[in-house]
């Protein structure tokens, strides 16, 4: 019987996957060895069949041959839970090789599709996924991972077709909701929004589909609601790259809702420039550098400049603060220290109010 091959260098294994100091690891080669051939070893026990696992200096070999001809479940089983963990680079050997063997078999073509979309190699992963859909033409989730595929490389038109195909087989699929609702939402936002909505109630916890309902919301000028979005958004994981895009979209709604009355000036930001102005002045260049700075980093988790409550602290300046007038010191201390900065917010306005004021005395 043929046997399945592959092989890989040993500076290619994910070190994650064992349960060993990767320091001790890089450290030490032939412990590393080892522990690459027990991981194998340990994988291949479990299924039927006979497996060979050597390692020759930098090199991993890997041999197995299957107890039946078509028994390839437990080896496409090994590669996806290789998937899930991150390890594209000891899956794709496998599926490389189950592909070539087996070129009917749908999971085959699904997986190793979909990993090479995740690696950027996009014409080879939508060849796979094309080949998927063909042996599957009502496999939802391989329709949805070809228009991602097509979505990657700027094909909008195939994307939506493979992404509305997707969805009239499986319509509560909320991958593929949030998919096509933001594809839908970039032209036309009124389209996109029922997808996103529904993707958002049925992946509460995923912000990325909670960030294109928000954006989605904003566009169809519901920027209150959209703004609570954007908050439960951060709340989720603030430290993400989606949290920080939410927080500059909440900093855009709060300037947009300063100005929610043209030419009117927002006279408790006028004051907040003008006391931040005596603060300064008082205080000296090097203080308005540290209180400036440290409201900046402060920013970045979010400051609620809609609500007057004074709830933020800082420890270069006492006393207790609202968002509105922490952004309002920021705004004027970067306007003394370095005009051109952007701040997101435009208060040059009440600050030139508050100039005058100051001025005066």
């Amino acid at each position: 019987m043929e046997p399945f091959e592959f092989s890989f260098m040993l500076w290619e294994f994910d070190f994650n996957l064992l349960a060993i100091d990767k320091s001790l690891l890089e450290s030490n080669p032939k412990l590393l060895r080892d522990a690459v051939k027990s991981f194998f070893a340990d994988s291949f026990r479990k299924m039927d069949g006979e497996a060979t696992i050597e390692a020759d200096s930098d090199l991993i070999r890997v041999r197995w041959v299957p107890a039946a001809p078509n028994d390839t479940k437990e080896l496409v089983d090994l590669a996806v839970a290789l998937l899930k963990q991150g390890a594209f680079k000891q899956a794709k050997p496998i599926l490389e090789s189950l592909s070539n063997r087996f070129p009917e078999d749908v999971t085959v073509h699904f997986n190793y599709g979909m990993m090479l979309s995740d690696q950027g190699l996009f014409e080879e992963a939508i060849r796979h996924l094309l080949t998927a859909v063909t042996l599957s033409p009502g496999h939802a989730d391989a329709w949805n991972a070809l228009g991602v595929a097509y979505l990657r490389i700027g094909k909008e038109g195939e994307a939506i077709r493979a992404l509305e195909r997707s969805h009239g087989l499986q319509p509560d699929n909320p991958y593929t909701l949030r998919n096509l609702g933001g594809l839908l939402a970039k032209d036309n936002p009124p389209k996109g929004l029922p997808y996103l909505e529904k993707a958002a109630k049925l992946l509460p916890k995923d912000q990325q589909a909670l960030y294109g309902y928000g954006l989605c919301l904003a566009k169809v000028n519901r920027t209150d609601e959209a703004d609570e979005v954007f908050r439960r958004t951060v709340e989720i994981s603030p430290y993400t790259q989606v949290a920080e895009l939410c927080r500059k979209e909440r900093t855009l709604i709060g300037a947009q809702n300063l100005r929610a009355v043209p030419g009117q000036l927002r006279m408790d930001a006028v004051m907040y420039c003008l006391s931040a102005m005596e603060i300064f002045d008082r205080e000296g260049p090097e203080a308005r550098q540290r209180i400036t700075f440290e409201i900046a980093l402060l920013g970045r988790s979010g400051l609620d400049i809609n609500d007057a409550t004074p709830k933020y602290s800082l420890s270069s300046l006492e006393g207790t603060f609202s968002g509105l007038q922490l952004v309002s010191f920021m705004y004027v201390g970067f306007q003394q220290m370095d005009p051109a900065t952007d701040t997101g917010i435009d208060l040059s306005k009440e600050y030139e109010a508050a100039r005058s004021l100051f001025a005066r005395g």
